[in-house]
């Protein structure tokens, strides 16, 4: 597996971002459902208190006022001290009601719904005037559709003396996938001006994405009299095929200026390093090490959702500011280094070889003393040791998958010579003389990567505009699509479709199929139900080919610092007449003492064979 072809890869997470003045889950939050999905037991279509409640941290800033929610089916509606009426065919769900551009007189800003069609509704104000309110303006809408799955679940908050938030979204029963969200800050500005939608964001949530929280806030963080707009976002748990991830959040903030909005520079990475500072802390301490790749996952996930690097970008602004473009990222570097150094804690040198080549790939920043610290870590678990010899082999070795959907053409014997699988047949190399024969006694092996049942392993690839990767099995006359636990931050090659993924098989029988894509190591059950993440080996004989040793005990892997051996024996295997990040296809003898990879070498690749002191 080419270390230049890996994307940056974020398998797995950290803690929580400290808390931000205000309490957000202190909301008695009550979103307005007018039609039922299922909910039997809740009153009026409203959801049970347990889908609607907050995770119990507080991470935005203070809510000023919750918004009322309407009594079913309203039309006209008293609240606050004044009386609101809705346009023809049009429902209140909810509102809120407060002198909002300070003129003396009270303003309201509502969340009206279809009384017949199914829809996200409409964000509008009424203006107070002399006598009562002035006809609502219509300042947020969603063209988006529901069906008979989906019920409208509007937020409605005050969160400044004159801003709101207002978010336009739904819960859908079964496997139906919500439709996009339509999320504002909205204000009615100054008395005599017109309101304005002042942050508009469409908010797409791609199947097998985790959730993801918006929380607006008005405080006026530069001290200049004007209201300006803070965003939390907040990623919480998982959903298939990931496993659920801790609570952790990122900010974005715009300053209200007389052009328009401004954003802070400074963020979100700024709030992603504070996470990933948390990260490389509890990197360094066993108990809390595991705890660490979720935790650096889930800040792959905000960074991606974030900004436009990320590749699939969830944030997409409407109004009030244009893209969100982060930069190059200190906070994924760090974060790449936490998670390496959490396996090492571990005493797992292979996860951390893969960590370490997603650590610096963009749109994380590269720093060169990171990588001599993380040459440290290695080193401190696996020893360096440089090679007594490193020879090229003269046979050519047969091309597999161009993307790695198969085993190396390339094996060691019980004598721990190499045997080069070539177009004409199976060459043995003596890797200390380098003596080449015909090795007719050896049958050539399959690249392919066949199950115990005939299945054949096509590949692994990501859908580039949603980040969803999956495995391609075929088999039994049919084509599975397996969902892989895989996130990705970049990929530059990726356009709307689907793009290869590098792949690593290990081994394929009864225990299933372990292999690695983009990094991280997975078992695929042999049913093609489902992947996981691979915790430890499965005592399975690998076939030739693979980068495990005949036996099982030892595995190896490119890595920036050398070649990594995990397994019975932790080595790191050195040797300055070696490029690293153009090796693949390496296996390895059983004592760890000689190992074989290819390279370049114009369009073909070539043989080479080291060997290192036991």
């Amino acid at each position: 597996m080419r270390a230049r072809e890996l994307l940056f890869v974020v398998p797995l997470v950290l803690g929580t971002a400290a808390a931000a003045s205000g309490c957000r889950s202190c909301r008695n939050e009550h979103p307005y459902v007018p039609f039922s999905i299922g909910d039997a037991d809740s009153p009026n279509g409203m959801l049970a208190e347990s889908d609607a409640a907050e995770p119990q941290e507080a991470d935005a800033g203070p809510v000023l006022e919750e918004a009322t929610i309407a009594p079913p089916m309203t039309t006209s509606w008293t609240v606050g001290g004044t009386t609101l009426k809705a346009p023809d065919g049009r429902l209140f769900a909810s509102a809120l009601v407060h002198d909002f551009d300070g003129d003396g007189k009270l303003d309201a800003f509502a969340v009206l719904i279809a009384a017949t069609a199914r829809e996200l509704g409409q964000v509008v104000f009424f203006r107070g005037i002399e006598g009562g309110m002035q006809a609502p303006t219509v300042l947020l809408s969603s063209p988006e559709q529901l069906d008979s799955s989906c019920s409208p679940t509007p937020r409605l908050a005050r969160i400044g003396k004159g801003s709101v938030e207002a978010e336009l979204a739904a819960k859908c029963s079964g496997h139906t996938r919500p439709p996009a969200r339509a999320f504002a800050v909205l204000s009615a500005a100054m008395s005599g001006l017109p309101e304005h939608v002042r942050l508009g964001l469409k908010v797409v949530d791609p199947p097998g994405t985790p959730p993801l929280r918006l929380d607006a806030d008005g405080s006026d963080r530069d001290g200049d009299g004007v209201e300006d707009v803070g965003l939390t976002v907040t990623v919480q748990g998982g959903t298939a095929p990931f496993e659920p991830g801790p609570k952790a959040t990122a900010q974005l903030r715009f300053f209200d200026r007389p052009a328009g909005l401004s954003r802070d520079p400074d963020e979100p990475d700024a709030s992603l390093r504070a996470l990933a500072g948390s990260a490389s802390l509890k990197a360094t301490r066993a108990k809390d090490a595991p705890q660490v790749p979720l935790l650096v996952r889930q800040i792959g996930f905000l960074y991606s959702a974030m900004c436009t690097e990320g590749g699939s970008p969830r944030l997409l602004p409407t109004s009030g500011a244009g893209e969100i473009a982060c930069g190059p990222s200190r906070a994924l570097e760090e974060a790449g280094f936490a998670e390496m150094r959490s396996y090492l804690t571990g005493g797992d040198t292979l996860r951390a070889a893969f960590a370490l080549d997603g650590a610096q790939m963009p749109p994380a920043t590269r720093t060169p003393q990171r990588l001599v610290e993380a040459g440290n870590w290695m080193k401190a678990v696996a020893p360096p040791i440089e090679a007594t010899s490193m020879r090229q082999v003269g046979a050519r070795p047969k091309a597999g998958d161009a993307h790695g959907a198969s085993y190396a053409p390339l094996s060691f014997d019980a004598a721990g010579k190499l045997l080069v699988e070539t177009d004409s047949g199976v060459v043995r190399v003596d890797p200390v003389q380098g003596d080449e024969g015909d090795a007719s006694d050896v049958t050539p092996w399959n690249l392919d990567v066949i199950g115990p049942a005939g299945g054949r392993l096509n590949g692994a690839s990501v859908e580039c505009a949603t980040g969803a990767v999956h495995a391609t099995i075929e088999g039994d006359g049919a084509i599975s699509n397996v969902p892989l636990p895989v996130s990705f931050l970049r990929l530059s090659h990726c356009g709307s479709g689907t793009a290869p993924l590098p792949v690593l098989p290990i081994a394929w029988s009864a225990g299933g199929l372990e292999l690695v894509v983009a990094g991280q190591a997975l078992l695929i059950e042999n049913d093609r139900s489902h992947a996981s993440i691979l915790a430890a080996q499965v005592e399975q004989k690998p076939p030739r080919g693979s980068p495990r040793s005949s036996d099982g005990a030892m595995t190896v892997v490119p890595s920036a610092l050398g070649l990594v051996i995990g397994g019975a024996r932790k080595r790191l295997l050195t040797s300055k007449d070696l490029a690293y990040g153009d090796v693949q296809d390496c296996v390895v003898t059983p004592d760890g003492a000689r190992v074989a990879c290819s390279l370049p070498n114009g369009r073909t690749r070539k043989v080479v064979v080291g060997v290192w002191p036991l």
